[in-house]
């Protein structure tokens, strides 16, 4: 019986194993978001500030384009880059409707609409089931940190 500490057959030369990061990295505080792609690495989180939606709708409010727009560019900046769009709600105890991953769709539309290729793009919805704060939360900024666009590094 093989010891279950040892492979059973080695691998080919040409496999090459590559740590993966998943989590959030503490980038500089003025950090543009090319800054936070070029830190990154496969599996990087990067909350997408100032991508806001309409109360319990899908549709961004309009002063989220400068965002979206800074995102539409460093796609383009990093035509390799794959992301996945992840959206968070807050303020109640489930995602019945599946609110969040309609928003993260729709930002993936808008980006699919600038000839962004779709195959770059993965969208998921956690609705409340990651939050920043407990919910119910306690004040506005809990709920404004716990309601999110995020992106992951798939592929740079």
């Amino acid at each position: 019986m093989l010891s279950p500490w040892k492979v059973a057959k080695p691998l080919p030369a040409t496999v090459v194993m590559l740590p993966v990061f998943f989590g959030y990295m503490n980038f500089p505080e003025n950090a543009t978001l090319e800054d936070k792609i070029k830190l990154s690495r496969k599996g990087t989180l990067i909350r997408l500030n100032d991508i806001n939606f309409y109360v319990n709708t899908f549709a961004i409010v309009p002063s989220s384009k400068r965002a979206i727009d800074e995102l539409i560019l460093v796609m383009n900046t990093f035509p390799k880059l794959k992301i996945e769009i992840q959206g968070h709600i807050c303020c109640m105890p489930k995602d019945a409707r599946n609110l969040s991953l309609d928003r993260a769709r729709q930002v993936k539309r808008i980006l699919v609409s600038e000839e962004i290729s779709e195959r770059r793009i993965q969208v998921k919805g956690f609705g409340v089931s990651k939050p920043k704060f407990p919910i119910p939360e306690k004040s506005e900024f809990e709920a404004a940190r716990n309601r999110r666009v995020e992106i992951m590094i798939l592929e740079k």
